[in-house]
């Protein structure tokens, strides 16, 4: 998988993007998600993800996964 930011990606993520220089890595459905942080096992607790040309940022709770759009123009 080339570096967040290369010409690899679908479009080139710069700086003001908030997914700028977070790890990557594949969900349960073999995705590309960019990961903000982790639990201590190592499962993404918060998220970003890319579906119908939207970026959404998820977060998991005690009582689900919340889900929001994100600007990343």
């Amino acid at each position: 998988m080339p570096p967040v930011g290369t010409a690899g990606d679908i479009a080139a993520i710069t700086s003001a993007d908030p997914r700028f220089g977070l790890k990557t890595a594949i969900d349960g459905y073999g995705e590309k998600i960019y990961v903000e942080k982790e639990d201590e096992r190592g499962k993404p607790v918060i998220w970003y993800k890319t579906e119908r040309n939207r970026t959404y940022r998820r977060e998991r709770t005690p009582t689900g996964i919340l889900a929001e759009t994100v600007d990343t123009s």
